[in-house]
């Protein structure tokens, strides 16, 4: 891999004294593309959140229905002394139960590369257990976990975030040149090699791609165990408690935080996937 990227750097710096004007066009492409990929969402949040305003107004739609956008912002500003406390707790639970399913995905994609009766016996379970309606999960773990303990929520967690990353990992260790492959078995690689320098090296992408889609369910998952389990200063209780006072504009406001929090959380494990995949000289 190291060997091909100072392949395609010697490339470029070819290219670079062959054609300086084609590089300093390629240069500002991909300055014009770095920066539409920031200017177009932010326009398209911008819309969103115009139209909200301007469709509540339109429609008249009373208050108690749905909030304003800047009613929704005061109330956020209000509560943010009540609603930070929350966020903070919801994302320990979303943070145990991220790194619980990705663990054990990746220790289960192990087991499963290398023995095909467990992944045949096993991953029908998992199967099964994914299957299975979360709000079917939700009261039995309440019940047969300790009162009052961040547990229900973690579990709730980990169960709709590790099918995604077993799945993730197990295709990721299996995508390996058979080339390559057959190349360690003919130099009596052991298995640990080949895993070490071959299976694990090739499955960094697929790794990161189950990071990024477990980061946000984790946390879906965390704030339907405390909507469930409806105890605890946790964004899904502070749910409650606004839809209970029939107060929207606040039940907007934590919708909203916990919006933002899954896309900035999504954006981070992004930003350090593309650093690690531009090192190991695999980024796009």
């Amino acid at each position: 891999m190291n060997q091909s990227a100072q392949l395609l750097q010697d490339a470029d710096q070819n290219l670079m004294s062959a054609d300086p004007e084609r590089v300093r066009r390629l240069r500002r492409k991909a300055v014009l593309d770095r920066l539409l990929s920031i200017v177009l969402p932010l326009l398209a949040v911008i819309v969103v959140l115009a139209f909200w305003q301007f469709f509540v107004i339109w429609r008249k739609v009373p208050p108690f229905i749905f909030p304003r956008l800047d009613d929704t912002l005061n109330s956020l500003r209000t509560n943010w002394p009540s609603i930070w406390p929350a966020l903070f707790n919801t994302l320990q639970e979303a943070a145990i139960g991220f790194a619980l399913a990705n663990v054990l995905a990746i220790v289960g994609a192990t087991i499963f590369v290398h023995s095909r009766f467990a992944e045949r016996t096993l991953f029908p379970l998992a199967v099964v257990v994914q299957t299975v309606p979360i709000i079917v999960w939700s009261p039995i773990l309440v019940i047969i976990m300790p009162v009052d303990s961040l547990w229900p929520q973690v579990c709730i967690a980990f169960l709709i975030s590790f099918f995604p990353a077993l799945v993730n990992m197990t295709q990721g260790l299996r995508m390996v040149d058979p080339l390559l492959l057959d190349l360690f078995r003919v130099l009596n690689a052991t298995r640990r090699q080949i895993f070490r320098k071959l299976r694990w090296p090739a499955s960094i992408p697929s790794l990161f791609a189950s990071l990024r889609i477990t980061s946000t369910l984790s946390l879906v998952g965390a704030i339907v165990g405390e909507y469930v389990a409806g105890s605890g200063q946790t964004i899904g209780y502070e749910l409650i408690t606004a839809k209970q006072s029939l107060d929207t504009a606040l039940e907007m406001a934590v919708v909203l935080v916990a919006t933002v929090t899954g896309v900035i959380i999504f954006l981070a494990v992004t930003g350090i996937e593309r650093a690690v995949l531009a090192r190991r000289g695999q980024g796009q």
